[in-house]
């Protein structure tokens, strides 16, 4: 294993595969992540596709993915909460290979208007 340095000067743990720890990841959320799989499509390389969330918070959200989508890339997000709707733009943070299972990624919400956020929190509050 071997270290780097994040924007916070916090040390990171890299693993063989140059991973960071999924936990380690969880451990620096400012907000909890609640698990529900909602639909929700994000927007790649100019195409459109259709998934679920995994988990979801109020600072980005777990999905499957179809492919690996490259760590910084920013994504547009179309995400359904009840009768509502929110489109953040997200960051891809991480992506694992889980073994017999679609990719997933951590997606953090670089960009989302204040009535997105409201909408959010709003939904999670009422779980």
């Amino acid at each position: 294993m071997k270290g780097g340095t994040d924007s916070d000067g916090r040390r990171d743990t890299v693993t063989q595969t140059g991973e960071i720890p999924v936990a380690q990841i969880a451990s620096r959320r400012r907000y909890p992540r609640f698990l529900v799989q909602k639909i929700v499509s994000y927007c790649h390389g100019g195409q459109w596709f259709m998934t679920l969330t995994l988990d979801l918070g109020l600072g980005g959200m777990k999905i499957e993915t179809y492919k690996r989508l490259p760590e910084n890339e920013r994504v547009e997000i179309k995400l359904v909460l009840g009768r509502d709707s929110i489109g953040p733009t997200g960051r891809i943070v991480y992506t694992q290979f889980p073994p017999e299972q679609q990719p997933i990624s951590g997606v953090h919400f670089c960009d989302i208007s204040k009535r997105d956020q409201s909408v959010l929190q709003y939904y999670l509050s009422n779980m």
